[in-house]
Order: C-alpha cells, then structure tokens, then sequence
C-alpha cells in the first residue's frame, strides 16, 4: 500500500508573482530542529541516521510509522547491513498481512523484529502519535536487540502515573542515557514525542550500541565492615564500591550527590560529590549542616534536584510529593517549588495529589484547596462542624484531610481523650474531604493518609486495613504488622509481615513479593528499591523480591 503524496493545486497568478519577484515565505526552508535539539539533531542527520524527508517539521509529533522508520535507519546503521539481513540472523520472515492499514516495509520490519505491535483489530494506526512512556519502551527493545541494556528503579515526580508495562524501559532509558526527565524531575509519560526528541534519542542509542553513550550512574549507600566497625560507601549497581566506605552515614544519592558524616565528626555532615570530594561553600551546597539526631539526621534531600535542608526548632519538613517540599516556619506553612519559588500557605499545609493540597487559613481561618501556583480552586468552612478537630499535625494529602473526635471543654473544643478500664488514653481519627464529605468517621484509633491518597486504619483489637480513597477495602495486614507501612512514590508498599518477613503491597492490594528477613534487619525504601540491613550488612531487592545490589560486611 503505497502512500499517496498531497499534490496542492497552485493559483497561476501566484506562480506568475514567484517568478517575477522570487520565492516566497510560503516556500521557505524546511523548518530548524529547536535551540536545545539542534545538535544532536544535526549530529543524527550527518551520522546518516535520519531519512530525508524527516528533515523537517522538526516540532510535530511523531508518527508511528515513522518512529519506525527511524528505528530501521538505526539498525541498518548499526549493522552495516540491510534490515533482511537482521531479520535473517533473528529466523523471522516479514507479515505482509499483519496489519489491515499498512503495509509498510518499516513498521512489518519493526513488528517482526518485537519493537513495535499493533494496536488491535488487525490495525497499526501508522498516522498516529506516540507518547513519552511509548517512545521509551520502544527504544529499549530496539537498543535490546543488540545487547542487554537495563536499569534500577528511579523515582520520578510523577512515577506513579508512569505505566506499569513502561517503568522497567523507562529506568532503562534514563540509565543509558538516552531519556531523561524535566528539570522538574518529571518524565511526563503521557506527553507527545516530537520528532526531533526522536530523531536525537535514536542518536543516543546509536551510541550507547557502539559504547559512545556518555552517563552519569547513579549510585546506592552501601555498608561494609572496616575493623569492626560499619561504615558506609556508595556502590554502582553491580555492588562494586565507586566511594569507599568512610563515613558513619550516608544519604540516599541525588543526581550526583552524597550527605555523609565522618566518624570523627558524627555531629556534622557534609555533601560529597560522585568522585568522593567535599563540595565547599559557595557551589551549590553551603559546606557544612549539623545533625540534630544521627539516625535519621535532620539534614536530607528532598527529591533529587533539591537543595540540602536541615531540620531544627524553626524550621519543620512537613511533606515532600510531587515536587512540593512543604515546610513550617516559624509558626506558618510554606511550599517550596523546584524552581525555587516560595508559595506561603497558612497555618498549615497538606502534601500535594494530583496537583492540589489543603491549606488553612490564615486570613480567614477557612480550609482552601489550592494548586501547584498557590491558587485557591475552592474554600470550606469544615470548623463549623464542632463534632471533629482538624489539627495540621494529623496530615493531609490532596484534599483529604484527617480528622479527630471533639469535646466540649467550656467555649472551646479539645481532642476526645477517653481512658479505657486499664487506664490507656485513646483518641479517635476519621478522614474528611476538603468539601465536607466524610469518608471515615472519627470512630478509629489509627488512621493515616498514604502518599498514595490511600488510607490506612486501625480499631483496638484489630488489625490494620487499607482503603482506597473511596473506604473501600483492598488489603487486611497480619497482627504483626505495626502500622510501619513505607512507600516508594513509585506505586507499591512495604511492611513487615513477621520476624523474617517482608510484604511487598501494590496500591492495589496484591502481594507482589516476600522478602526474608533475619530477626534485626531494617527495612526501608532507597530510590524505589528495599534496602535491607542488618548484620550481615546491606542488600538492595526490587518490588519483584529480586536481589539487585549485595555487598555483604567483608
């Protein structure tokens, strides 16, 4: 099926202007790739990588098919060969018949060689567009093809919406280096893809086949015996030290830093950079921060661009999500933006969902939702219901906030505090929505907001139970479990289920894996992975229960 070209009819006098006065703007060159783009674009053009008439319309979305057609270049390229030949090597043979709308020589290559399928019915939608999530599931088989390129989780601001089918491709793609995110430390999986992203990005890949590809790894804190006394590192994915291990602690690694302390100076903790070095005052980190408590200590990264914030009497870290860094201080809540914009909120202020968080007050002492610009979309009046207290140390995320049971005690209302026949004081929570609308009644001794808006709740003598946003409940958690329950931002739980065992939890309720665990293992989330600790020093697990990092104490 051969496509037909679109043929304009041109008005004769305006041929006769064209030729008398030249060529028009109408006419003019084919369009330049964008200021961030044109290197790399011009790179792939000149490496021969990008056909003809891609050279242009550099802006538009890309096509499915000719997403393929850039991925055969790519291969052709590679291989020195023609795709048949590929095609051969592999024992596959082209479909001519696979698809009703397209018989393209490029999309029956792609599909036959596992890089692109169709999208149902017997159709390809060859005009149709792709977008980010796509775009890197695509490359990584493409790049799969020729070797085995993978990669460990990484926690995007936005990871939670990245598709389940797409997350390995798109850990992959920001490993090797061919895609990354926003400077917002968003990866967008649902926006469109360009064809100069593609066009670059099939450059990328090129390289990383033939050892070109340039990264920065990321790298994991890492423990190790050293004379009888645990120290930390940080290792690169294959557990190999990158940083000695040197230092009583060490933070999660953030695009390209370290908080560490030494054991000399416990009480003081600095930023490293990958090759170990102090970075000083005066560059991005000022020198030095003291620890107000060792584990944890209160100087931390927040989310991997951030600068280094420490906690003290003035100023509390309340909330990190979505790239909203809440604080409290001095008696007010403040949202901190990536680009560095300050975004006062109130009294207090909940964790952003979805692009919106409560706030109260302070003006009017009323409830706002509020978006990522510090808009207000609506505002409630909750305080007339004297039934419940809405305190901003309970938490908060997206517009549900938890509540507590009132008392009257003369003009005011105090938190419900009933002492049962062994003398325990017991309080009781609910959850309310920002509008009004109750979702639990504060009849619970336990309730706590995930950062998954999903709400976690227990009643004496029972055990605790996850609901969804609706009250509906999907996972009932052993006895054993504490109320401990850790998430990865990324879309799973982990608690502990027993002395020995770990509970990997989907928002959905599933036990996606167990992991054994020695009686003193701790347990924790390190960029989308569970770290477990304990004696025998430090191991790294995927959400599947798969050992990825291990360096035993020596």
């Amino acid at each position: 099926m051969m496509k037909k070209k679109c043929v304009t009819q041109i008005p004769a006098f305006f041929l006769v202007f064209v030729l008398l006065f030249g060529s028009c703007p109408v006419f003019a060159a084919p369009s330049q790739p964008s200021a961030w783009a044109a290197a790399e674009v011009g790179e792939a053009v000149a490496a021969g990588l990008v056909p003809e008439d891609l050279q242009a319309d550099y802006q538009n979305g890309i096509t499915r098919l000719d997403f393929c057609r850039l991925t055969v270049t790519l291969l052709e390229k590679y291989t020195g060969a023609p795709i048949e030949t590929l095609l051969s090597k592999r024992g596959v043979a082209l479909k001519p018949d696979v698809f009703k709308d397209t018989d393209d020589a490029s999309v029956l290559a792609a599909n036959a060689l596992g890089v692109v399928n169709g999208v149902g019915n017997g159709l390809f939608a060859p005009e149709k567009g792709i977008n980010r999530a796509e775009a890197a599931a695509l490359l990584m088989r493409a790049a799969n093809l020729m070797g085995n390129h993978s990669g460990l989780p990484y926690v995007y601001d936005d990871a939670r919406h990245i598709p389940s089918w797409a997350r390995e491709s798109v850990y992959a793609a920001r490993e090797s280096g061919i895609m990354s995110g926003t400077t917002n430390n968003e990866f967008l999986p649902n926006g469109s893809y360009t064809r100069e992203a593609s066009i670059l990005t099939m450059l990328r890949t090129y390289k990383l086949l033939r050892g070109e590809l340039a990264v920065n790894p990321n790298l994991f804190p890492m423990c190790a015996d050293i004379a009888g006394t645990r120290l930390w590192g940080y290792v690169d994915k294959s557990g190999s030290f990158v940083i000695a291990p040197k230092y009583v602690y060490a933070s999660e690694w953030n695009d390209g830093f370290g908080i560490v302390a030494t054991p000399e100076d416990p009480q003081t903790c600095f930023v490293i950079n990958a090759k170990g070095e102090r970075v000083e005052a005066g560059q991005r980190f000022a020198g030095e921060f003291p620890l107000i408590n060792i584990n944890p200590p209160s100087v931390c990264f927040f989310g991997n661009y951030m600068h280094v914030l420490y906690g003290g009497r003035d100023i509390v870290v309340t909330s990190f999500s979505e790239g909203m860094l809440g604080l409290w201080l001095q008696d007010y809540q403040h949202y901190l933006k990536r680009d560095g914009t300050s975004i006062p909120a109130g009294y207090w202020g909940g964790a952003f969902f979805d692009g919106v968080a409560v706030i109260y007050g302070p003006l009017d002492f009323k409830y706002h939702v509020i978006d990522k610009n510090g808009k207000t979309l609506y505002t409630s009046d909750l305080d007339a219901n004297k039934n419940i207290i809405i305190s901003g140390s309970f938490g908060q995320v997206g517009d549900y906030i938890v509540t507590s049971r009132a008392v009257k005690n003369g003009n005011y209302y105090d938190m419900d505090q009933v002492i049962d026949k062994n003398g325990v004081i017991h309080s009781y929570f609910g959850v309310i929505r920002a509008d009004g609308r109750t979702i639990f009644p504060a009849e619970n001794d336990y309730v706590l907001l995930t950062p998954f808006k999903q709400i976690l709740v227990s009643k004496t003598g029972e055990p605790y139970t996850l609901y969804n946003s609706d009250g509906k409940a999907i996972y009932k958690f052993p006895d054993y479990m504490t109320g401990a329950l850790r998430s990865d931002s990324i879309g799973n739980y982990c608690y502990r289920a027993s002395p020995t065992e770990a509970i990997v939890l989907s928002t959905a309720g599933e036990v996606v894996a167990k992991i054994g665990l020695s009686p003193d293992a701790e347990i924790e989330f390190i960029s989308g992975m569970i770290r477990v600790v304990d004696s025998s020093g430090c191991k790294y697990y995927d959400v599947t229960g798969k050992q990825v990092i291990g360096q035993p104490a020596a």
